[in-house]
C-alpha cells in the first residue's frame, strides 16, 4: 500500500529550515521522499539540516534573507530558467523576541511583520505562478505560533 504521505518526486520549499520547526519539517519531508529547497539565513545551519536528511545530495540550500524581496524574486528567476515545478511550500521562517509592550517601536513592529508575515506572502505569490506549478497543483502551509492563542508576558509582537 502506498503511503498517503509519500512525497517522492515532489519539489518542496521549506523556509526557516536552519532550525526548529523548519528543520524538523525538512527532515520529515525528506524521509517521505521529497526533494527539498531549504531556505534560511544561516548557510552553516542549513547545511547541518541537509546533512540530517535522507539523501542530502537530493536537497539544495539557499542562504537568503526572505525580506529582501528583490533577491528572492531573482532566485525565482533562476528557477524559471531551470524549469523547476514546485509541489509544496512550507512557510516556517519567523523571528521572536521578549519585549515589553511599552518598548515596541514602529521599526520593531515592521521588522516582525516583514519577516513573519509579509515575506511568506511574497514567497507564496511568487510560487503560485503557473510556470512553477505541476499539473497536480501546489500545497502551501503557513506555520504559526501557539503564542497567538496562549500569550506570554513580553511576547506581544510574536503573539500577533
Amino acid at each position: 500500500m502506498i503511503s498517503p504521505f509519500n512525497l517522492t518526486g515532489k519539489n518542496i520549499i521549506i523556509t526557516g529550515a536552519s532550525s526548529g520547526i523548519g528543520r524538523a519539517t525538512a527532515i520529515a519531508a525528506s524521509r517521505q521522499g521529497a526533494e527539498l529547497y531549504l531556505f534560511g539565513r544561516n548557510s552553516e545551519r542549513l547545511n547541518e539540516t541537509r546533512q540530517e536528511t535522507e539523501h542530502p545530495e537530493n536537497h539544495k540550500v539557499y542562504s537568503i534573507e526572505l525580506t529582501e524581496y528583490d533577491k528572492v524574486s531573482a532566485l525565482f528567476d533562476t528557477f524559471t530558467g531551470q524549469n523547476i515545478k514546485f509541489s509544496g511550500l512550507v512557510n516556517c521562517a519567523g523571528i521572536s523576541t521578549t519585549l515589553p509592550l511599552a518598548r515596541i517601536s514602529e521599526e520593531k513592529l515592521m521588522n516582525f511583520f516583514q519577516t513573519n508575515v509579509f515575506s511568506a506572502i511574497h514567497l507564496t505569490r511568487l510560487l503560485s505562478h503557473k510556470k512553477f506549478l505541476p499539473a497536480s497543483g501546489l500545497s502551501v502551509i503557513f506555520i504559526s505560533s501557539v503564542m497567538g492563542m496562549v500569550g506570554e508576558s513580553g511576547k506581544t509582537l510574536y503573539g500577533l
